[in-house]
């Protein structure tokens, strides 16, 4: 069934699905560029990057995609991809030095 601007079912999801995997990408990008950031400057003087850092943004990106699970609100899904790709981009890069 075609929808009101003339995107057919298939093809709305389509888009949905490829913008969600897109903001989850760029999230993760950003995540990548911060947590090198923060390897390099921060966690030589800093061990404790990784406490410090990605336990309150992995406790953010969990808590965003449970109210996402539970369907609160729509708008809720994209910072919750958004934040579980800055998550995934920038786990590596802060653990790094955590454990010298």
């Amino acid at each position: 069934m075609p929808l009101a601007d003339g995107l057919s079912d298939d093809m709305f999801w389509l888009v949905f699905w490829t913008a969600l995997l897109a903001t989850a990408a760029i999230g993760a990008l950003l995540g990548v560029l911060i947590g090198r950031l923060i390897n390099g400057r921060v966690a030589r003087r800093l061990r404790l990057a990784q406490v410090w850092v990605m336990m309150p943004l992995s406790l953010l990106a969990i808590l965003f995609s449970l109210v996402a699970i539970v369907g609160v609100g729509g708008l809720t899904l994209w910072p919750s991809f958004f934040l579980l790709g800055f998550v995934v981009g920038m786990a590596p890069w802060t653990e790094v030095y955590s454990h010298q």
